[in-house]
């Protein structure tokens, strides 16, 4: 950045700084503690680069379970229990529900929006195409895929991330596309794969990755992309093209082959054979919505860490096991078999609460001054739901942080207790409006594949030259989703 731009920045952050301060003494309830920053900058070195999670699990147990840290006059808060969630995300959603505006994201590359008329659309589209009604209708899609999954385990089982990222990425091209994938090296399953990571990583990040310096100061998305220090801009330029190409030449395949005549059963081309005209607004809202179902599902990141326990717990899967192999006999498991193994559909919950796919969640806006327990939250305050402290909470879950199915249990719980601790109410996001398009089918492939894996393999820790067990090292190499590195 240079100078003359240093110096407007710091005097554009010390009339934020001005204005908060007068702000605050016209509000009179103090904002939700948290760690105590730095004037003007405000608390813009306390954000960690490498591991926001580990870093919202300490601020939950230092300040309680809602906190609040100002970067450059940027209001952002923490939700870190799921009470707090509901009573806000949900029960106020209608001031909750939006995404942060954010120049980067909405201006300069246009991924997050308003809780708008456009969106409401898109939504129902997904709705009628991939809620829960229309599961079983995709249920042959999914077990071919999974048998397809297996096969490529046992051929190449040091592959399995690879094979992971296919299978869940050739469920929802099927699904979404009607695009059949046939190598783990797919032009579409590699330009998605790179489209996700993108998203995760770079665009919207959680803070203070995904807050950049455009969004603080909204004047430098005017200057040109070819100055030396607006490479954000040139960078938005580059990332918009790539991800405009991800849902864009999938889409036109789909319209290619209805002409031909060749297209598949899928999502987009459902909706494009509905209607005799399709105006240019629907059509564009049928292309948004396909992109957000590809974007919403996390099917491979939880069958990833799903390995991991089974390795770390063999005993809680050997019973699975043990039920799998009981009640399925002659066949592989298919989702008809899924009421008749209820053990199976515990360990299920409790592989979703530890891997918590999306540990922060996605970011949500909040659109006017608010007051909750005896705090102010100010009008466009960033909101981030701390899942992963949610789903570790002691008044919920008994020992946190072992491995214990039998808490979902239904003959050693109640309904009430076994509801109200239920993963999916969390994972999936908050709000009507918010949740993830496509947790059904997500939450159905996640459940075949589970089973399929159990029945068919064994899965253990490796071992050295010399026989000895080599215990499994645990790190995630995402910011946003929970993707475990490879481990052996």
């Amino acid at each position: 950045m240079g100078h003359s731009v240093k110096i407007i920045a710091v005097l554009a952050a010390c009339l934020l700084f001005l204005l908060r301060r007068v702000a605050s003494r016209r509000q009179q309830l103090p904002n939700p503690p948290g760690p105590k920053g730095l004037p003007l900058l405000g608390n813009l070195f306390d954000f960690p680069t490498t591991d926001p999670v580990s870093a919202a699990l300490k601020w939950h147990r230092q300040y309680g379970n809602i906190t609040s840290l100002h970067m450059l006059g940027k209001s952002i808060v923490y939700l870190h229990s799921a009470q707090t969630a509901k009573d806000l995300l949900m029960k106020r959603g209608a001031i909750y529900s939006d995404r942060p505006q954010l120049i980067m994201a909405t201006d300069l590359y246009a991924i997050l929006g308003p809780d708008d008329d456009r969106l409401r659309k898109q939504r129902a589209l997904m709705e009628r195409v991939i809620g829960a009604a229309s599961i079983p209708a995709h249920c042959q899609l999914l077990e071919i895929e999974t048998i397809g999954l297996l096969h490529r385990l046992v051929q190449a089982p040091e592959d399995y991330r690879a094979h992971f990222v296919r299978y869940s990425t050739a469920l929802t091209c099927l699904v979404v596309y009607g695009h059949r994938v046939t190598s783990n090296e797919d032009w579409l399953v590699k330009m998605l794969k790179g489209s996700l990571d993108l998203l995760a990583n770079d665009i919207i990040p959680p803070p203070p990755k995904g807050i950049w310096a455009v969004d603080m100061f909204p004047f430098l998305k005017h200057i040109p992309a070819w100055v030396p220090f607006a490479s954000f801009k040139r960078k938005a330029l580059k990332w918009r093209a790539q991800m405009a190409d991800g849902y864009t030449r999938p889409f036109i395949q789909v319209k290619k082959k209805l002409a031909e005549g060749t297209a598949i059963p899928s999502f987009c081309s459902i909706l494009l054979q509905e209607a005799e005209y399709m105006s240019a607004e629907k059509e564009d809202n049928i292309k948004w919505a396909a992109n957000s179902i590809v974007a919403a599902i996390k099917i491979g990141t939880v069958i990833n860490n799903l390995l991991l326990l089974i390795v770390l717990h063999p005993a809680k899967f050997m019973k699975a096991k043990a039920e799998i192999d009981n009640v399925v006999k002659g066949h592989l498991p298919t989702l008809a078999d899924r009421l008749s193994l209820p053990y199976t559909e515990c360990v299920l919950s409790e592989v979703l609460r530890v891997a918590a796919p999306v540990p922060l969640g996605l970011p949500h806006r909040l659109r006017e001054d608010d007051h909750y327990n005896g705090y102010f939250l100010p009008k466009d305050s960033v909101v981030i739901a701390n899942i992963m402290a949610m789903l570790r909470e002691k008044s919920l879950y008994p020992d946190p942080e072992a491995f214990l199915p039998e808490r979902f249990d239904p003959t050693m719980v109640d309904e009430t207790t076994r509801m109200t601790r239920d993963p999916r109410r969390w994972i999936f996001g908050f709000g009507r409006s918010r949740r993830c398009p496509g947790m059904h089918l997500a939450e159905a492939s996640t459940w075949l594949a589970m089973v399929s894996i159990l029945a068919t393999l064994d899965v253990t820790k490796d071992v050295d030259v010399d026989g000895n067990v080599i215990e499994p090292e645990v790190k995630f190499d995402n910011l946003n989703y929970r993707h475990v590195s490879g481990f052996e």
